[in-house]
């Protein structure tokens, strides 16, 4: 009897043995102390160690040493059990997110005698998390877009009309007294106020208008980005400004589904924008690069002053600027275009020069050969 006994107890653990080194998260046993006793395979193979390399180590040797002064033993002893999100270390430095649950075992006094740890490997789990989380607030920007397009297309009409007033009785005035000195500092100044007024209406109403789809068609990247160019020389600020442009010779032939004009008004604001925050004399640059997948990654790079750390998320804010004679829409309109065609645009101070770079990712359709 006390054999069968026997038996059935060691087939139980048997078992038991084989349910923890099948489950896909990590089970860790340690005494007391934190030394481990039994780790299973998942624990092992998710840390990048054998089984033999963990027995008898210190269990904190899957936590950053930054985490160690967090790990109480004394507190899952006294918690029982404690659950928790933290940041594990694998063998060779790399961090990954994991759901943990410690468990404190005690004796029939209730004397701490080890601690069981469950560890889950929850990266996956964390990247659909943070992408649902971008989907929402990619969703928020264009709902309020939508909300802010409506209302400055409505503002944007109702100020044209009286500003055309305005500039067509300055013309008449200039007509009139044009000619006489004391008169002509007042008028000038008049039709700068009113032609900047006229550009930040225009400005206030690309920034709420969609995409037309009878538009969309197939364009080479190259030739758009050559005719912003050409563009581009026949602009005062090229005087100052050399544009250099680098594509591999293989990606000549990148196309997107884009109108090709909105395209155009995006690089040139860009270009734009480069020369304004760079000395005369100094080189924009251009790099065309095919990424992994249908994207193709669009820079332009400056050698200005960059941006301070903390003013880089606001750039592309509505009416945020820095320079005293800006709208602060160039680049929320080069935002608005991007996006709307499906890329995404981001800006970044240079690591090993001055400047910063503007980075615009595009869906490429295909590559053709020549």
């Amino acid at each position: 009897m006390i054999t069968e006994q026997g038996d059935q107890k060691n087939s139980i653990l048997r078992l038991l043995k084989e349910a923890v080194e099948a489950l896909p998260i990590g089970i860790t046993v340690s005494n007391e102390y934190g030394q481990i006793l039994y780790v299973n395979h998942a624990e092992a193979i998710n840390h990048g160690y054998t089984v033999e390399e963990l027995i008898g180590k210190d269990c904190r040797i899957f936590a950053p040493e930054k985490l160690w002064s967090s790990l109480s033993f004394d507190e899952i002893h006294l918690k029982g059990i404690w659950k928790r999100e933290s940041i594990n270390i694998r063998k060779n430095g790399g961090l990954f997110p994991v759901q943990l649950i410690s468990i404190a075992v005690k004796d029939a006094e209730g004397i701490p005698v080890g601690i069981v740890v469950a560890c889950e490997d929850i990266t996956d789990r964390k990247k659909a998390e943070e992408e649902l989380i971008q989907r929402q607030e990619a969703l928020r920007q264009m709902e309020k877009m939508k909300v802010y397009g409506q209302l400055t297309a409505g503002v944007a009409h109702e100020v044209r009309n009286p500003l055309n007033a305005i500039l067509a009785i300055t013309e008449a005035l200039f007509l009139d007294l044009g000619d006489k000195p004391d008169f002509q500092s007042y008028l000038a100044h008049i039709r700068i106020q009113v032609d900047r007024l006229s550009r930040l209406m225009e400005d206030l109403l690309e920034l709420g208008k969609p995409l037309i789809q009878s538009r969309l068609k197939k364009e080479s990247l190259f030739d758009i980005l050559h005719s912003t160019i050409e563009l581009w020389n026949q602009s005062p600020p090229s005087l100052s400004h050399k544009v250099q442009i680098d594509v591999l010779s293989a990606q000549n032939h990148l196309h997107v589904i884009a109108d090709n004009q909105k395209l155009q008004q995006v690089f040139f604001n860009l270009l734009e924008n480069a020369s304004q925050h760079s000395p005369e004399g100094s080189e924009i640059r251009i790099k065309v690069l095919k990424q992994h997948g249908s994207t193709a990654l669009i820079s332009v790079t400056d050698e200005g002053t960059g941006i301070l750390s903390e003013n880089l998320s606001r750039v592309f804010e509505p009416f945020y600027t820095v320079r005293k004679k800006g709208t602060g829409l160039g680049l929320s309109i080069v935002k608005h275009i991007v996006e709307a065609h499906g890329g995404h645009v981001r800006i970044r101070n240079n690591d090993l020069m001055p400047g910063c770079t503007i980075e615009v990712s595009l869906p490429i359709i295909e590559e053709e050969n020549a």
